[in-house]
């Protein structure tokens, strides 16, 4: 009948509509007349690193400047306004590639990495209030590309990520089911990990898979005897998250940065001939 074809289509409650960013490389430094092979690139300005012409929305072989980020966003609220998301979900690399190296970061080491993270939560926030965000560690969330943090870390992050994740005045989309603060803090303090029950019949897992690299560990130095117990104790309680997601008849969605499998970044064979994993074995016999 008429009346029943105008009638909006029934989503299943596993059913998640959401908006998907990821490696948007925020560089809070960008200089749009510099050259892209300057030291650092994209940042600094002299006379052998310009180029004649201006590059407000940045050049091949930069990061994102600040106005690009925007005008990305700009467009997902006019696609919102169509078909509104439930979430927005940011799969790591929010921070740029050359913020580590900045004289301007301080003493602190990662504080040009943490002003990068200010400013990408405070701009999502800024076009997507009232929204619950879902944000995953990456290898340049980190205070030293692929460098495994300290818990202070952790505690720092969670200054602009939680008001997101949390987001206790969500209002709009279809889900806006509270999150537990103490649960989201037991994990989150601990190695950047949580999960997020999204519906009734719905849960998203979020993994920080740098604990399970192989790469990641060997750019931990000094190494710290912390690691290895958090990329254990991560393993284990994923796996107790999926027994509980099933026995109680849901679904799971599992959200991390760094996959398993082979490491196209790194195509040098290993000391026995074959191609580099991203993962240790272990970790991926599990997992799999």
């Amino acid at each position: 009948s008429s009346s029943s074809s105008s009638q909006e289509a029934v989503i299943p409650h596993t059913w998640l509509r959401m908006f998907a960013l990821s490696d948007v490389h925020l560089d809070i430094l960008f200089n749009a007349e510099a050259s892209a092979f300057g030291k650092p690139p994209c940042q600094n300005v002299s006379a052998r690193q310009t180029f004649p012409n201006s590059a407000p929305f940045g050049r091949v072989g930069c990061d994102t400047p600040q106005i690009l980020f925007e005008s990305a966003l700009a467009s997902m609220v006019a696609q919102d306004r169509k078909s509104e998301a439930d979430v927005i979900l940011v799969t790591g690399d929010k921070s740029g590639h050359n913020l580590y190296n900045s004289a301007s970061g301080g003493s602190f080491h990662g504080a040009m990495v943490l002003r990068a993270q200010a400013k990408f939560t405070e701009t999502l926030q800024k076009y997507f209030p009232h929204r619950r965000h879902i944000l995953t560690m990456g290898n340049n969330d980190v205070p030293y590309h692929w460098q495994l943090p300290d818990a202070s870390w952790y505690r720092n992050l969670s200054v602009y990520w939680a008001p997101l994740i949390l987001c206790p005045t969500c209002e709009r989309g279809r889900f806006t089911t509270r999150i537990d603060e103490t649960e989201f803090n037991a994990t989150f303090l601990r190695g950047g990990y949580y999960k997020i029950q999204v519906s009734e019949g719905l849960v998203m897992v979020i993994v920080n898979s740098l604990y399970w690299s192989s790469y990641a560990w060997s750019q931990t130095v000094p190494f710290r005897s912390d690691v290895p117990e958090i990329a254990n104790e991560q393993m284990q309680w994923l796996g107790d998250v999926l027994q509980q997601v099933k026995a109680a008849r849901q679904k799971a969605v599992i959200v991390g940065h760094v996959p398993p499998g082979l490491d196209p970044y790194r195509p040098k064979l290993d000391n026995v001939g074959l191609v580099r994993q991203f993962w240790f074995d272990n970790y991926t016999q599990i997992f799999l």
